[in-house]
This record gives C-alpha cells, sequence and structure tokens, in this order.
C-alpha cells in the first residue's frame, strides 16, 4: 500500500527477557546526525529533517521567510509574469 508508518516508541515483542535499558532521554545518532531528546524532527515521504531544539525558533522564521517567498513568485507566475523577471525580482528565501 506504500503507506508510512510512524511510531514513536516500539517495544520488541521477541525481545522479552533478552532486552535491556541502558538509557532513557539519550542522545542517538541518525546516519550521522546527532539527535538529542526534545530535537524537533520532521518526516513526509521526500526526506527527513532534524532540528536542534535550541534553533527551532530560528528554523521557523526562516521556513516562514522562504514560504512567503515561494508564494509571492507563485502569484507572479499566476499573473503572468516571465520567469526570469520573476526569478530576479522575488527573494529566493
Amino acid at each position: 500500500m506504500d503507506y508510512p508508518v510512524w511510531a514513536s516508541e516500539i517495544t520488541p515483542v521477541t525481545g522479552k527477557w533478552r532486552i535491556e535499558t541502558v538509557e532513557i532521554f539519550g542522545m542517538v545518532q541518525i546516519f550521522g546526525v546527532r539527535v538529542n531528546p526534545g530535537d524537533l524532527v520532521v518526516a513526509d515521504d521526500t526526506g527527513v529533517c532534524f532540528v536542534p531544539r535550541d534553533r527551532a525558533e530560528e528554523v521557523l522564521r526562516l521556513a516562514q521567510k522562504k514560504s512567503r517567498a515561494e508564494d509571492e513568485r507563485c502569484a507572479a507566475i499566476d499573473r503572468g509574469e516571465p520567469l526570469p523577471a520573476v526569478l530576479r525580482s522575488t527573494p529566493l528565501g
């Protein structure tokens, strides 16, 4: 079905009596990226993004700026403005 499934916790069924909790709320490394408890993890069908908790507000502001710039470009294209002119006159975010 190609339906994405996400979970915040996993309890292995077959690990009963064979697993040991080493750490709770510890740092993990995922494909070389350090992820700490409280970090923001955003994922969709194109990828995964990890945002350190202390940079979340900054990243949100930058994402909103980029979104506004994209909205401006789309509106200019909808008005019939030529693409080269649109790209020159609107910020890339």
